[in-house]
């Protein structure tokens, strides 16, 4: 991830106040062989700005943004430069069955279902949502967008039929298969697949549907009565209600002045930009 320019803030932090993603290291050969790659990079071009527009979100909520952004995208270009070099196994043949995906709406109790199915005594389970968010697919943005109005918001309000996203999905799949291939099938599940079922049965053929259903009018209280509670509990423990931690340097005969000639090297390397404008005084 590479930015055309820095802002900085009272407190002497950075931010990155415009990121440009690129596909300067994807492979001629990748480029070629999935097209789909620029509706991928074009989709998370769409995010950045839902979160430098976001004046809630704190210098550290958009530095993880846009690094997980970063991380995404560079891991996507990795399985496509990766999946067009080992073109290989992209021949062999997916399970005859499924895959077995598991949805429905949410609360749904979808989870509970995928953790008895999928129950191994060693590994942890793992959703296949992830697969999808390396496609750019990140509906959480649309949540921190500053306006109905912007790109992330346009996107998932208006071209809901993301194809592109479930082709790169199959291609993680085959890459998967290709060096741990199922004794049966294949076991995905994420809230999302609901949306684009059309896609998955054209995806995947013989793919096996659970539909988990639950009645409306115990799914929306229930989604109420969680968000009720939180803001209840928010508003009944406010921070500092239990009192204060305070303590100081003096108290362990520690000085600003020791402290700065012991870790010099350390400060002028990482915090010379910052050190000047910290003050002592007690931590809490």
């Amino acid at each position: 991830m590479s930015t055309l320019s820095d802002q900085t803030n009272n407190n002497g932090s950075t931010i990155a106040s415009n990121t440009v993603l690129h596909d300067n290291d994807l492979t001629d050969q990748a480029k070629n062989h999935f097209g789909y790659y620029s509706d991928i990079l074009r989709t998370f071009e769409s995010h950045p700005q839902s979160v430098l527009c976001n004046k809630y979100l704190t210098d550290a909520d958009r530095n993880f943004f846009l690094s997980d952004l970063h991380t995404l995208y560079t891991n996507c270009k990795h399985v496509l430069n990766y999946t067009a070099e080992h073109n290989e196994f992209r021949d062999y043949n997916l399970p005859s069955i499924g895959p077995l995906m598991i949805c429905g709406v949410v609360r749904a109790e979808k989870r509970t279902v995928y953790r008895q199915v999928a129950h191994h005594a060693q590994f942890p389970v793992e959703e296949d949502q992830h697969i999808l968010r390396q496609a750019g697919y990140l509906p959480l943005f649309a949540c921190i967008s500053p306006d109905e109005d912007s790109n992330t918001e346009s996107w998932i309000r208006n071209e809901m039929n993301k194809d592109y996203i479930y082709d790169y999905h199959e291609i993680f799949l085959r890459m998967l298969n290709s060096v741990d291939m199922p004794k049966s099938h294949w076991l995905l599940k994420s809230p999302f697949h609901i949306l684009y079922l059309d896609k998955i049965v054209r995806q995947y053929p013989n793919a096996l549907l659970i539909m988990i259903h639950r009645r409306l009018d115990e799914v929306l209280p229930s989604s109420d009565e969680f968000e009720t509670a939180m803001r209840n509990w928010l508003l009944e423990n406010p921070q500092g209600k239990q009192g204060r931690h305070m303590y100081s340097s003096d108290e362990f005969g520690l000085s600003r002045e020791d402290i700065q000639t012991r870790y010099a090297d350390y400060i002028n390397l990482f915090l010379s930009s910052t050190s000047s404008n910290n003050q002592p005084s007690s931590v809490n």
